[in-house]
């Protein structure tokens, strides 16, 4: 049975408009979308000028085997040949559809062209309450290189994607939760569940392990799920934050008697049902009630006057 008093969550269609809103604001001065570098290989300077001109999106998802195998790490070898086995971690495929490039020595001609589908294989690490996500490998079409060309992308071109994937994935993280200083939770301990990024978490106070086996996910692209107990203790708070509250009322029980009430202290307040602008609950109040038989009911009792009232109405017979 789960057990969790709050669950944030981000879709894989919401990390990568998160992916999207960083690539048509990138900074100019430190764009992992567009840019150049000279760096030195081979005992001259090369030269690499990259650009993203669509926006790369995001799987939440570890890749097939055979794609794994295939790819290479930084080092220019493929899984395959470097023998570096799938991880066991939590994957990511950051997507790029076009990525445009130009590549070779400086003051030589450079090579040219559009890689499609190009993808950073990246892990997740969630063992300190964060998303410690690494870039492990790219795939990436070389199909028709020359040996030469393919050693000098190598190179040049792979250290560099990986280092503006790294830069890319800065923007990723869950939502930040600011809900006062009266809700105290555990360190959120994140997942990836259903091709959504998780974190999840109990009260200070929750004796019991979390567990969100049985959860079923929003179809939201954000969502805030929050348990009842969360709820009532967050209602508790506002409410306490009221101080003590005094309430009176007087009435009428028909012909019967008189009432007063006093309500006094401060009220404690249970959550009974939710929508989405609305919540009805019971509030609990040390409460006073004195209730005063009217003159006209004492009247009625008095044995004196009891058959003259029972019998009145019937031809005002009198008795005794």
């Amino acid at each position: 049975m789960s057990n969790f008093d709050l669950v944030v969550g981000l879709s894989q269609s919401e990390v990568s408009r998160l992916l999207a809103g960083y690539h048509a604001s990138a900074p100019v001065d430190d764009n992992p979308f567009k840019g150049r570098e000279e760096v030195d290989v081979l005992d001259q300077l090369g030269v690499i000028e990259w650009e993203v001109p669509v926006a790369p999106n995001v799987v939440l998802d570890t890749p097939e085997c055979s794609v794994w195998k295939a790819a290479q790490g930084e080092d220019g070898l493929t899984n395959l040949e470097a023998h570096r086995p799938r991880p066991k971690l939590p994957m990511l495929q950051l997507v790029f559809p076009l990525l445009d490039l130009k590549w070779g020595l400086k003051d030589a001609e450079l090579e040219q062209g559009t890689s499609r589908n190009v993808l950073a294989h990246v892990t997740l690490d969630f063992r300190e309450a964060t998303i410690a996500m690494a870039v492990v490998a790219l795939t990436i079409d070389q199909s028709e290189f020359e040996e030469f060309d393919k050693q000098l992308f190598n190179l040049l071109v792979l250290p560099m994607i990986f280092a503006q994937a790294r830069k890319m994935l800065s923007v990723i993280h869950l939502p930040e939760l600011k809900l006062g200083d009266d809700l105290l939770f555990k360190p959120l301990q994140l997942s990836l569940v259903e091709r959504c990024l998780l974190g999840a978490t109990t009260l200070t106070d929750n004796p019991h392990p979390l567990d969100i086996t049985d959860l079923t996910l929003p179809e939201e692209a954000v969502f805030l799920i929050v348990n009842n107990a969360c709820i009532n203790r967050a209602l508790v708070t506002a409410v306490e934050s009221l101080g003590d509250l005094e309430a009176s009322d007087s009435g009428k029980i028909g012909i019967l008697a008189n009432w007063t009430s006093y309500a006094r202290g401060t009220p404690s307040f249970t959550l009974g049902t939710l929508s989405p602008l609305t919540f009805s609950g019971t509030a609990d109040l040390l409460l006073d009630v004195e209730v005063t038989l009217s003159e006209q009911f004492l009247e009625i009792l008095n044995p004196s006057k009891c058959a003259m009232m029972m019998w009145g109405g019937w031809g005002r017979r009198r008795v005794g």
